[in-house]
């Protein structure tokens, strides 16, 4: 896929080695890419991008649905990504090793259009990069500027507090127009797994000195036989 002009956005995030860094913007500058630097991948700073919305999850809660937002002030006919999952997340696969569980937002399909995914997975050595290549049959545009366009289920296989990282990257977006195509080095957000205790919180019922007997009716203090004070059964002689 060539462009006659591309907006880079190279952002710093942790997964991405320097090396590999430095040759995508090398590769950008050598193809007569437009290129600027960001120090951070602050959603509310990019005009055009994709990220998944970040979440909080219980520790074995199965399954958890990642929702793919698109944020756009152009229209966007097609996009594509790497994903790269933490390893508490497991994709969901068939029984041919093909890539289960994702499907479109029909809220942000246009009517009478087909969208098409293409799902290929990459072994990196680090990690297992799983590419989303979305296109528009008709070259029609996604409808809205901001929003679940995707969702994939996965399952959560450890129950270890903290927070992981979910990252995209490669996230090509095209226009039509090669002029207002954009591409997006990374963009990261966080799945944050909590412990599940089952019990917010702990009461302890205040001191009752007064007597009932067994059906609960209040009776006198100085009441014989099988009594409850101070909600204990207590036997009074």
């Amino acid at each position: 896929m060539f462009f006659t002009h591309l907006f880079v956005t190279l952002q710093a995030e942790t997964k991405v080695t320097t090396m590999k860094k430095l040759f995508i913007t090398l590769l950008a500058m050598c193809m007569g890419y437009a290129v600027q630097v960001k120090a951070d991948t602050d959603i509310s700073q990019l005009s055009n991008t994709l990220y998944v919305a970040p979440q909080t999850v219980i520790a074995g809660t199965q399954p958890v649905t990642l929702s793919f937002c698109l944020k756009n002030s152009q229209p966007i006919r097609n996009f594509e990504f790497y994903l790269t999952l933490p390893d508490c997340l497991q994709v969901r696969k068939n029984i041919r090793g093909r890539i289960t569980g994702v499907q479109f937002n029909p809220n942000r399909l246009p009517n009478d259009d087909e969208h098409t995914l293409t799902l290929s997975t990459l072994d990196m050595g680090y990690a297992e990069l799983i590419r989303f290549v979305v296109a528009s049959i008709y070259d029609e545009t996604f409808i809205g500027n901001d929003g679940e366009v995707l969702s994939m289920t996965v399952d959560l296989i450890s129950a270890t507090p903290g927070e992981y990282p979910i990252v995209l990257e490669g996230i090509s977006l095209t226009t039509g127009n090669p002029a207002t195509n954009y591409y997006v080095e990374s963009v990261e957000t966080t799945l944050t797994v909590e412990t599940a205790t089952g019990i917010d919180s702990v009461e302890t019922a205040p001191a009752d000195s007064r007597t009932y007997n067994l059906l609960g009716q209040r009776v006198d203090a100085s009441r014989k036989g099988l009594v409850i004070r101070n909600h204990k059964k207590v036997l009074v002689k």
